[in-house]
């Protein structure tokens, strides 16, 4: 869904717990998955930034509404240096902030080999079918920005049309799209 700017809506959030009891809410996009093609074994859900305050971009490692962290099922959460327990997904009424949320990517300068590892991995999709403008990987509803089609969760890149995969677009490379 291509959210409003400005305006409330009831979202995904994962609830993680840190110490002393203390409780976050992060907004959520996509279903629950593992990504074992990049690394990432453990499940996790990716971070919907489009529905984070500024003072939390930090946190969250957001660049541009961007990000490589995700939120771990799991007691891997590190948040301000804390570590945090996530709890399950509720939804919560939260303010929409920004028009874009997505995959940061591999950063080619440090982290080749996981660059390639996922231009590998993408390429496997390259001519697949969006049903629905859903990214045929998990079925992510589509969103755009700038003009680009993509899945906020790999960046996956489909036509102007919204039906086929036919690129990937990660910010972290230098270049939108490829």
């Amino acid at each position: 869904m291509n959210f409003e700017v400005g305006k409330f809506y009831k979202i995904p959030c994962a609830e993680l717990i840190g110490p002393k009891g203390k409780r976050v809410f992060v907004p959520v996009n996509g279903p629950e998955h593992s990504d074992p093609q990049f690394g990432a074994k453990e499940d996790h859900y990716h971070i919907d930034a489009r529905f984070i305050s500024e003072n939390s971009n930090e946190q969250f490692s957001i660049q541009s509404g961007f990000t490589n962290k995700p939120v771990w099922t799991g007691q891997k959460n590190i948040i301000s240096g804390e570590r945090f327990s996530f709890q399950g997904i509720i939804f919560k009424r939260k303010l929409c902030r920004s028009n874009v949320t997505g995959l940061l990517g591999p950063n080619p300068s440090d982290r080749a080999p996981e660059l390639e590892k996922y231009k590998s991995w993408a390429k496997g999709f390259f001519g697949k079918k969006c049903h629905g403008k859903r990214c045929p990987h998990l079925g992510t509803e589509l969103i755009e920005a700038n003009g680009v089609k993509f899945c906020p969760l790999h960046g996956l890149k489909s036509d102007k049309e919204g039906s086929e995969i036919v690129g990937y677009f990660l910010p972290e490379q230098g270049v939108g799209t490829i």
